[in-house]
């Protein structure tokens, strides 16, 4: 009776090993080297452009990669951190980031959130020392909640829309 003992070497080819990768990383190969470039999780989530749809080519067409970016970041933590320094990194993604208009949306958002909010809190501030303060923590606030909704929605790329300015900021980016 020729039994043959489990070997737990790393090295042994067993069922695991021939099987193809699953779940949520996979190892990077050689077909189509330039999505596989990207640090970006969703660098293979590709869908044909509008233009295309209009023209009736239904056959292929341009793919475009809805979550690339012109940075080396993902599009959620690239939305997130327009909010960081409020209008400082929003005018900062909008200058560095042309590729994706989910990142331009909340760096427009930011700007237009955070720029005449940092007007008001120097005039507040002037005013009354104790308000400043305390804009200043509903600001901090703001800023951590806004983070939070562009990091979260980023896979779905859903819009999250302050009452007045991402309005404005929606018509913009649908504009461009």
């Amino acid at each position: 009776m020729d039994r043959q003992a489990a070997s737990f070497s790393p090295y042994t080819d067993s069922y695991q090993a021939s099987r193809p990768p699953t779940g949520k990383y996979q190892p990077i190969g050689s077909e189509g080297a330039e999505s596989n470039q990207s640090a970006n999780p969703f660098a293979n989530a590709f869908y044909r452009s509008p233009d295309d749809a209009h023209n009736g080519n239904t056959a292929g067409g341009a793919r475009i990669n809805k979550y690339e970016t012109s940075l080396p970041v993902r599009v959620d933590v690239e939305a997130a951190l327009a909010y960081l320094l409020g209008c400082l990194t929003g005018v900062f993604f909008l200058i560095f980031e042309q590729k994706n208009d989910y990142v331009r949306f909340h760096a427009w958002q930011s700007c237009l959130v955070f720029g005449p909010m940092m007007v008001v809190q120097f005039i507040i501030g002037l005013i009354s020392s104790v308000l400043g303060w305390l804009l200043f923590i509903a600001n901090l606030a703001i800023t951590g909640f806004l983070m939070y909704q562009a990091y979260r929605n980023g896979a779905s790329l859903d819009r999250f829309l302050v009452p007045v300015a991402g309005g404005i900021a929606a018509r913009w980016i649908d504009a461009e």
